[in-house]
């Protein structure tokens, strides 16, 4: 019964991996900006805390899942910002974990206007319980197990409560033998934040993701802002995938939710159930009231 039960998300798996894998940041990518590129620590002086989970095909067994956590601080008297990031993919039975450390230094190049670098390293280990499908089964009685050390960089020049444009590779594994699994991705991250009537702005943002071995990802997204506080908005890549976006920030806490289907994909349109939600949340550390962006 267990095998029959992730039969669907295996089946995708495999069709995935046949074609080239996709890569599935998270949606609020524009306001999470640290998990894609860790020089953007250096825009919360204070530090930060914050997290974000993302459900795939919501009501498949076995479906795809992510969980992303980071915080970060001052050390000493500079601007330098230290901090630590985990990720956590699952699929079926399938489990990745990355955790790395990272440091960001701001350096001032115009008014108001910063070029944050970052550097980071860390590990990554990948498990297969194959096993646990059906250990009578020869096809299952095996289990894998890998790791990896992971090296990383990145770039943002900003202008706070403006914009931002960044390029980063935030997590390289490193080859030890064979336990090398996932390629490195680059990304190109980019947002800012345009004054309307009233008390209304608009965010638009994008990020562009490329690797060698996994398909290329543009991500596009616009969102109507009142007040500083609620914001409204939505996303769409070249996958074939759309997502509404929620946003509301009071005080030094920031919490984000976004509803996310596809329409494109052939992965998605083999199944019905093909809705993802994902669920943000940040918390500014210190005095800092965070916003936007």
């Amino acid at each position: 019964m267990k095998v029959l039960s992730l039969i669907i998300p295996l089946i995708a798996l495999a069709v995935l991996r046949t074609s080239a894998q996709q890569y599935t940041p998270p949606t609020q990518y524009m306001n999470l900006p640290v998990f894609s590129n860790p020089a953007a620590a250096t825009l919360s002086a204070e530090g930060a805390a914050m997290a974000s989970g993302r459900w795939q095909w919501a009501g498949i067994e076995g479906a795809p899942t992510s969980f992303r956590a980071g915080a970060h601080l001052p050390i000493g008297k500079a601007d330098l910002q230290g901090g630590l990031l985990l990720r956590q993919d699952k699929m079926a039975v399938e489990k990745q974990t990355d955790v790395t450390a990272f440091v960001a230094l701001p350096v001032q190049v115009a008014s108001e206007t910063y070029l944050s670098l970052s550097i980071q390293a860390g590990f990554q280990e990948f498990r297969g319980d194959y096993s646990s499908l059906d250990a009578m089964d020869p096809a299952f009685a095996y289990n894998e197990k890998r790791s990896s050390a992971l090296i990383g960089a990145g770039l943002m020049l900003y202008k706070p409560g403006r914009f931002m444009v960044g390029l980063s590779m935030p997590a390289m594994p490193v080859f030890d033998g064979n336990s090398l699994r996932t390629p490195a991705y680059y990304h190109l991250l980019a947002a800012g934040l345009l004054p309307l009537e009233g008390d209304f702005q608009l965010k638009p943002a994008m990020q562009l993701s490329y690797s060698k071995t996994v398909l290329f990802k543009a991500d596009f997204s616009g969102s109507l802002i009142y007040a500083e506080q609620f914001g409204a908005g939505i996303n769409g890549n070249n996958y074939g995938e759309f997502a509404g976006l929620l946003n509301f920030y009071q005080g030094r806490i920031g919490i984000g939710y976004s509803y996310q289907f596809a329409t494109g994909h052939k992965v998605a349109r083999a199944f019905t159930a093909s809705s993802t939600h994902e669920l943000s949340f940040r918390i500014a550390f210190g005095k800092e009231k965070p916003g936007f962006l």
